[in-house]
């Protein structure tokens, strides 16, 4: 490489946002050897961010704010994109209206712990403690408990963190709760997405329960906060719901925002479900404690879910239905679709082993009967369905599932779904 194509080389990389490190690298010198060339041929010299930046946008910004909308997380944008994550970040930031409400929440230190492991500890309380486990008998319980590992016994805060709320956590360990007398029958969840919207509006940021509260004082025409949580799983989720409403854009999974398409309210939140969203079958996980779970085990699950997941959605399609995800107030559920008598036709997917067939068996028949309530909270009629990989060694399953009135479906017999 002459004199000439090394400075043209040296000006490229380092404009596009290289360190001396990877310059050195392209190069066979090193480090410091590439500080001299960029120096000497005069390369005006800025942070890397701000390189990593100017080389990004605007020309990529369009198709960053179309992924995040539809991922709502910064570091998922910029693995798909392979941008820098903090440039992702400062351009959301720069261009959207309240992103933090878009992104999707995280844990802070409950990620040491995973789903199936806390749901074994709800399990082992209630079998000193009782049914149905109140949350507060469960914090006392565990507070000095520790695992065999020595980490402590996760906590009921973090809990309902990961699962949206105690009732979710417990159905997601199989167990019952308490009965809950539902939302106030004077208000909908149309009323509560319509109060979040003009609180937004009229303090001029997302409210949180407590500023919603000193807004709310002196408006009785509007849900308290404790009544227009009991619509969603979570404040968070009537954030997201109000936001296009608040700020006249469009965002992928909580429906459409044009009024003037169908003459409809703006205010009023969509029917359960949007355009189904086709499940990874090659799912690329990160890296974790092999101790914790056996990281192939883990990805044959996920892989052989999303199988099931995905021919069920073409099966539904092939029959006539269009299959659904949910969308910002739903449940997660995996699959669904609706009969012309408006029927919601509701879908636990669950892949299974010989040895965790038990389990996947009492998880998944917790969150559909959970899923189920909430929606004919919401005025839905719900047909259940519970899609597992294998079917049940027990007979005793099937006479359960036929008097809970869940219908069981299996890879030999999918089509029964449709029946």
């Amino acid at each position: 490489m002459d004199e000439k194509e090394r400075r043209r080389l040296v000006t490229r990389l380092y404009g596009e946002g290289a360190s001396l490190a990877d310059i050195g690298r392209e190069l066979g010198t090193t480090r410091e050897w590439a500080r001299r060339l960029v120096n000497t041929y005069g390369v005006p010299t800025r942070p890397r961010a701000e390189r990593l930046y100017d080389t990004a946008f605007p020309a990529r910004g369009q198709e960053v704010e179309e992924l995040f909308l539809q991922l709502r997380d910064d570091d998922a944008v910029a693995a798909k994109t392979g941008i820098d994550r903090r440039s992702v970040t400062r351009y959301i930031n720069e261009t959207l209206p309240d992103p933090n409400v878009l992104r999707r929440k995280r844990v802070a230190g409950s990620e040491r712990y995973s789903d199936e492991e806390m749901a074994a500890c709800l399990q082992e309380a209630a079998k000193e403690l009782g049914t149905p486990l109140a949350h507060a008998r469960y914090a006392e319980w565990s507070r000095n408990r520790v695992l065999t590992s020595q980490r402590p016994w996760p906590g009921p805060q973090g809990m309902m963190l990961r699962f949206g709320s105690w009732r979710n956590a417990l159905a997601r360990a199989g167990l019952p709760a308490h009965p809950t007398g539902g939302p106030d029958p004077t208000f909908e969840l149309s009323d509560a997405v319509d109060a979040m919207v003009l609180a937004w509006q009229e303090t001029g940021r997302p409210p949180t329960a407590a500023s919603y509260d000193l807004w709310r004082a002196r408006r009785e025409e509007f849900p308290v906060n404790a009544t227009a949580r009991k619509f969603v799983d979570g404040w968070g989720a009537l954030q997201l719901a109000a936001w296009p409403l608040v700020h006249g854009r469009q965002l992928p999974g909580v429906g459409s925002q044009d009024a003037s398409s169908n003459g409809e309210d703006p205010a009023a939140p969509a029917s359960a479900g949007g355009p189904y969203r086709p499940a990874d079958e090659k799912p690329d996980l990160p890296a974790s404690d092999p101790f914790e779970r056996d990281p192939q085990q883990l990805e044959r699950s996920l892989a052989s879910h999303g199988a099931l997941q995905n021919t069920l959605s073409s099966l539904a399609r092939d029959a006539g239905y269009e299959p659904l995800s949910p969308v910002a107030l739903d449940p997660e559920f995996d699959v669904a679709w609706r009969l012309r008598d408006e029927t919601f036709v509701l879908v636990e997917v669950k892949s299974a082993t010989a040895s965790n067939l038990e389990g996947q068996l009492r998880i998944g028949l917790g969150q559909l009967l959970r899923y189920g309530q909430t929606l004919r909270d919401r005025g839905e009629s719900v047909r259940h369905i519970l899609a597992v990989e294998l079917p049940p060694a027990d007979v005793g399953w099937l006479d359960l599932l036929r008097r809970l009135d869940v219908q069981l479906v299996t890879p030999d017999n999918l089509d029964d779904a449709f029946g």
